[in-house]
């Protein structure tokens, strides 16, 4: 999600379509209400844990090890 974040509202470019993400931004949420203890030890928890689904704007997407991968993604997959 922060990837595709970071992605999609910084560098204008997508890995997967807004309809996929969307899917995967419920899905997530819903194993965050299924799995609560280990969500709750994942290391981006303080990231997610007010996350409602639907969209990544308002995620702290410009973390350093997120930029990092984005950045060498956009020189090699995406660009081709």
């Amino acid at each position: 999600m922060l990837l595709h974040s970071y992605l999609y509202y910084e560098l204008d470019k997508s890995i997967v379509d807004d309809f996929k993400f969307t899917q995967w931004t419920y899905d997530l949420v819903d194993l965050m209400k299924k799995y609560p203890e280990e969500f709750m030890k994942s290391v981006y928890y303080e990231d997610f844990k007010d996350y409602e689904g639907a969209t990544g704007h308002g995620l702290d997407y410009k973390k350093p090890e997120i930029v990092q991968v984005a950045n060498r993604l956009t020189r090699g997959v995406i660009d081709g």
